[in-house]
């Protein structure tokens, strides 16, 4: 993600072994061994929406969500950690 370069919009790309992942808003590029695949995930947005959701699931229903769990958090945050 860059706003101080010539890329245009946000997005986020991500170099793997055999390739790239790039998340432009609801559309993900998955460049792989030379081959790209394009997928769509129009009802996404940030996130945000999905997880406030998942949480009041939880507290409705009184089961755990794994998903939520401080683990899963910790992923998140070292995920954003190699970006920069």
């Amino acid at each position: 993600m860059s706003f101080g370069t010539t890329f245009k919009g946000s997005g986020t790309s991500i170099a793997c072994e055999n390739g790239v992942v790039t998340v432009i808003g609801s559309e993900m590029t998955i460049e792989r061994n030379g081959l790209e695949e394009k997928k769509s995930y129009p009802d996404m947005g940030s996130g945000v929406k999905q997880e406030v959701k998942a949480w009041g699931e939880s507290i409705v229903s009184g089961k755990w969500n794994a998903a939520q769990s401080p683990e899963e958090a910790l992923k998140d945050l070292q995920l954003v950690s190699i970006r920069r």
